[in-house]
């Protein structure tokens, strides 16, 4: 009867015994479900731990809390991402029951779990749709400014550095006019890619504007933001970009860098002041670097 009723249901059913006093369990039954969905025979499976659905991408900290609950004889459900005998990451929406004898000993656990991968898809894409730019795929605006709220609480409560730099793009109407907008996007990518390979694992790398990026910079020193990022547009202005139609682009770009004054400042200010640093770098003819530091308020360093 069991079987007539579990064995052919919809959601994938898995029965294991539970070792006394040990973090450890062995799978004695499986529905067809199971099988279908994990690729496992039921000759393969049985007598196996339910770790042998685990990954490299299976969260350890689910797992510990999955079996804590089953040893405190607590019903628990979570999402974990398993595999299938062929490696394919799958992700189970479990709801797992300790089952106990007639003594009332826990010596089994039932997990009766539905395959949720492609809602985990929809709900990632999502994510990435509210949190980046559409067409660099870098964090956009808003995911910016919360980042920027978080590293400033670092400052205020470490004391740690942090730099900002804007960065536009000099001239960019006229790749537009000159090569169509779909180039214009073209190269505004490349640039994005240009930024990643630069700076991805010192900072965030945001698109703020139609050509203007921002760039910021934890526990980096103003001197250490500065060199890097002359080094950066020295690097663009060298190369040119060849776009996918074999069309050669010459680009310059102008940045504009300030640090958090952390007595003074808000995220408003320190924007606001990196961009007009920005701003000061494109009056003064393009291709340089305009840097204003908590240390020469008075005046800014130009860097040609």
């Amino acid at each position: 009867m069991f079987d007539q009723i579990v064995g052919y249901a919809n959601d994938v059913v898995m029965v294991a015994e539970i070792f006394p006093g040990q973090r450890r369990y062995r799978i004695t039954y499986v529905n067809h479900a199971f099988t279908r969905l994990f690729g496992y025979a039921e000759s393969e499976i049985i007598g196996q731990s339910p770790r042998i659905l685990n990954g490299p991408a299976t969260s350890e900290l689910t797992v510990t809390e999955i079996s804590e609950a089953i040893h405190n004889g607590e019903q628990v459900r979570r999402r974990i991402l398993n595999y299938t005998k062929n490696g394919q990451g799958v992700w189970i929406e479990a709801n797992i029951v300790p089952l106990a004898n007639a003594s009332g000993e826990f010596t089994h656990f039932a997990a009766i779990e539905r395959d949720v991968t492609e809602q985990v898809r929809r709900e990632e894409e999502l994510t990435i749709l509210a949190t980046t730019d559409s067409l660099t795929r870098l964090i956009n605006r808003r995911t910016f400014d919360r980042l920027l709220q978080q590293e400033i609480a670092r400052v205020v409560e470490f004391g740690v550095v942090l730099s900002l730099a804007t960065i536009d793009l000099d001239h960019f109407k006229k790749i537009n006019d000159q090569y169509g907008h779909g180039s214009g996007d073209e190269v505004l990518v490349i640039f994005a890619n240009l930024l990643r390979a630069s700076f991805d694992s010192s900072g965030y790398i945001a698109r703020v504007g139609g050509e203007e990026f921002s760039v910021l910079m934890p526990d980096t020193a103003l001197q250490t933001a500065q060199c890097a990022l002359d080094q950066f547009r020295k690097q663009i202005k060298r190369e040119s970009l060849v776009l996918k139609d074999g069309t050669t682009v010459e680009i310059n770009c102008s940045v504009g860098l300030t640090d958090f004054r952390p007595y003074n400042d808000s995220a408003s200010s320190f924007c606001k002041r990196a961009d007009a640093a920005l701003y000061e770098a494109k009056r003064n003819g393009r291709d340089q670097i305009v840097v204003v530091g908590s240390q020469n308020d008075a005046g800014s360093l130009q860097v040609a």
